[in-house]
């Protein structure tokens, strides 16, 4: 935490800082009438939201990338444009990365105060950049909660009453598929003993679909193991109520389930259409709602 000292700007001698302080109160409040020669009059006209921070506070600001150019890092790599057009850096989180990672370069400096100020007081963000980026953490840790309605009296009778309850102990998983489903599974590889238990395959482009541009596309087999797992019913609907890019639903299709797949965003939703009609062979279900 660093929160800003309200004295950061005074004079060390305590007369003066009084005085000064004095001063100050009387006036914090008042309006700032002069311009700012840097800033764009149309953020004032336009009044838009910033896309994000990067091209917010970095890429117009001619102090900051020149301290951090001076320094060694590339323009092209802080998404400067060039004059001859170029390429440079267009993902604002890896910019943003960078000046995070370097952000103690400005200590002392009256950008660094400026920065400092709009952080800690517009945005109220209460810890230093030193190091830190943008919230992008990788899913290491995914869990999976499994869970039904209350069963009639066993879970045996529940199956012959509802087909539905029990675990298909004949589903296995693992490098060499031999063994029984654990609670614990992983799409990357760890070491030969790891893996020889618990690896899944992550989904490839071909998988996917070279067209699909979902950030968070499940692996099929996470899909598939899970269906063949819990699903006994030949007529058992699998439901996805987030669908995403529809790798559910592929599963659900390529296994000759019902399916039912629901998602918010129609981009994905005709990307998951799509990926279910390369399937092909016809299935149980062609359901799939846009809200």
């Amino acid at each position: 935490m660093y929160p800003l000292n309200p004295d950061r700007y005074f004079d060390p001698n305590p007369t003066i800082r009084n005085i000064a302080r004095d001063i100050y109160n009387e006036i914090k409040d008042l309006p700032i009438i002069s311009p700012h020669g840097h800033v764009d009059p149309k953020l004032f006209a336009e009044n838009k939201p910033f896309p994000n921070p990067t091209e917010l506070f970095l890429i117009p600001d001619h102090y900051l990338f020149r301290m951090l150019f001076s320094q060694g890092i590339k323009l092209e790599d802080l998404g400067i444009p060039t004059i001859d057009g170029s390429k440079v850096e267009t993902d604002p989180r890896k910019i943003w990365k960078i000046f995070g990672e370097n952000y103690f370069l400005f200590n002392g400096t009256p950008s660094g105060a400026w920065l400092d100020y709009e952080f800690n007081l517009v945005f109220d963000i209460k810890e230093k950049l030193n190091g830190w980026k943008t919230p992008q953490i990788k899913s290491c840790f995914e869990p999976i909660a499994m869970a039904q309605k209350p069963v009639e009296r066993t879970y045996l009778n529940n199956i012959l009453e509802h087909e539905i309850g029990l675990l298909n102990t004949n589903i296995k998983i693992g490098k060499n598929k031999n063994m029984y489903p654990a609670n614990v599974f992983t799409v990357e590889s760890i070491n030969a003993l790891v893996d020889k238990i618990f690896l899944l395959p992550k989904p490839t482009k071909k998988e996917k679909g070279e067209y699909n541009d979902h950030k968070t596309v499940k692996p099929l087999a996470i899909c598939e193991y899970l269906i063949n797992l819990s699903a006994f019913s030949q007529n058992a609907v699998v439901l996805d109520p987030f669908v995403g890019s529809g790798t559910t639903a592929v599963a659900a299709k390529k296994m000759n389930k019902y399916y039912i797949g629901i998602d918010s965003n129609e981009r994905y939703v005709k990307i998951a259409e799509q990926r279910l009609k390369e399937i092909d062979f016809p299935s149980n279900s062609d359901s799939f709602a846009n809200p």
